[in-house]
């Protein structure tokens, strides 16, 4: 059984092998997921409508990602299945990629500060952290059977849904845990800060202005801050439903020169 297990994991080391060069040099056949990586983010980052084709400089920074990305296997559980009458291998594995959720702070700033330089702040660390990181560990899992009529352990083709490129089903899994990784998840960043900021708003139009007034320059000069704003907002939220409403206005209204000390001239 051991030995099963081994030829699964290798089969999946060797496919990660064959992927990854470690070199940022410029293939004329790139691979379709460090295509689509330098895509979209050389459209996000400059803001422009999707096109067709990449430029070199985000295509050599997307290889290097995926170089450093080191997916390999962790183990496997072998097991026959009577209906295709063959044997499978649910391989486990893991992937290291930069750790995005440590950039919630400057993703979230952009929201709350719609001006370039949030935006190129976020977009420079996005980029540093996926090729140099800190990287943290995702996982996995994909499949290689062996048949009868082909007995060494191999992965069956699979036609991706989102376009008609066929690909084996190692490939297939791993760039889906790449993409929701790399992709996915940074633009799902500043979504809970959104929607914390909306169910803190107290109803006091004062008071709302104020935080929102704060919540913009915190995030423009000091966006680690924003936690603090948002747990201020919470609590003067949560007062809402306790005291009167002239008592919360005169208490929003106490922070305000705490809050004016704190701002410069770039929130204005």
């Amino acid at each position: 059984m051991q030995e099963r297990y081994d030829l699964a994991l290798q089969t999946l080391v060797q496919q990660r092998e064959a992927d990854q060069t470690g070199t940022t040099d410029i293939p004329v056949d790139a691979p379709p997921m460090a295509v689509l990586l330098a895509t979209w983010t050389r459209n996000i980052e400059r803001h422009v409508d999707p096109v067709d084709g990449v430029d070199s400089p985000h295509l050599a920074w997307a290889l290097q990602v995926l170089a450093n990305s080191r997916c390999q296997p962790n183990r496997s559980e072998v097991w026959h299945s009577l209906t295709e009458d063959m044997r499978v291998a649910d391989v486990y594995f893991t992937c290291r990629v930069g750790d995005i959720e440590r950039l919630r702070h400057l993703s979230e700033a952009t929201v709350f500060d719609d001006s370039e330089q949030s935006d190129q702040r976020f977009w420079k660390a996005y980029l540093s952290v996926l090729r140099d990181g800190p990287f943290h560990e995702i996982s996995g899992t994909t499949r290689l059977v062996s048949t009868a009529r082909e007995p060494d352990w191999h992965s069956e083709e699979s036609v991706h849904p989102n376009d008609d490129v066929s690909r084996t089903r190692v490939e297939t899994d791993i760039h889906d845990v790449l993409v929701e990784a790399l992709i996915a998840q940074p633009r799902r960043l500043d979504h809970a800060g959104t929607h914390d900021a909306i169910a803190q708003m107290t109803g006091i139009v004062e008071c709302d202005d104020l935080l929102q007034q704060h919540r913009r320059c915190v995030a423009r000069i000091a966006p680690q801050e924003l936690k603090g704003v948002s747990d201020l907002a919470s609590t003067l939220s949560k007062r809402r439903q306790q005291i009167p409403e002239a008592e919360l206005l005169r208490q929003c209204m106490a922070f305000r020169p705490r809050m004016q000390a704190l701002w410069t001239r770039e929130c204005q």
